[in-house]
């Protein structure tokens, strides 16, 4: 009888540390979740930071957004019009003078740089795990289905751009300056419709 009931006491203990076990683990990985979930949202806090605080990118912003407007940009007044929004999109081929892309084109085209740049750290940020996808499209999908659509800034009668539409210009920007293929993947995370035209017309748009 002695035997049996230390027997019972032997298991009881066993299974009462395999329980206590089991909690510790399950106790465990719940904080490491939670702990991993703070340290995505602090590197997605970064990149608000950087978004809010650079100001090429916010020069960024200020073109997508609008079809004229004036604003401060190194210290200085920045006038953003239509056509030089337009035209900073072109291809280096297709400006043999440099007399033919002033500075503020210039200027406009580090901030489409700066943008690229940034959205291929956030596509990279969400595959690697870094920050999760769902607040990244709400703040950000935005900004990337804007510049994508260039829709801001029509060209009425294809003069500027000489037939190319701006959208197409878009997709040979990034085509020649970004990675395509970071930013078609930043369009599906965040369900937004892929840069447009067929190879063809971006090959055309960035011989015009």
């Amino acid at each position: 009888m002695i035997d049996e009931t230390k027997n019972l006491c032997d298991v009881i203990l066993s299974v009462l540390t395999l329980v206590g076990a089991g909690i510790a683990f399950g106790l465990g990985l719940r904080q490491s979740r939670r702990s991993q979930a703070w340290q995505r949202a602090g590197k997605f806090d970064t990149f608000i930071e950087k978004w809010r605080s650079d100001e090429l990118l916010g020069l960024a912003r200020v073109v997508v957004d609008w079809e004229l407007l004036e604003t401060r940009f190194g210290g200085r007044d920045l006038e953003v019009c239509n056509e030089d929004a337009l035209l900073a999109l072109r291809h280096h081929e297709e400006v043999p003078k440099r007399s033919d892309f002033g500075e503020k084109q210039a200027t406009i085209r580090d901030a489409y740089d700066a943008l690229l740049a940034f959205f291929h750290r956030l596509e990279l940020s969400i595959l690697t795990g870094l920050i999760d996808a769902e607040p990244a499209k709400a703040y950000f999908a935005y900004w990337l289905e804007h510049f994508l659509r260039f829709d801001r800034h029509p060209d009425e009668g294809g003069k500027i751009l000489k037939g190319v539409t701006p959208e197409a210009k878009v997709a040979a920007y990034i085509e020649a300056y970004g990675r395509m293929d970071s930013i078609e993947r930043l369009c599906r995370l965040f369900g937004v419709r892929p840069p447009g035209g067929s190879e063809d017309k971006r090959a055309k748009a960035s011989a015009c």
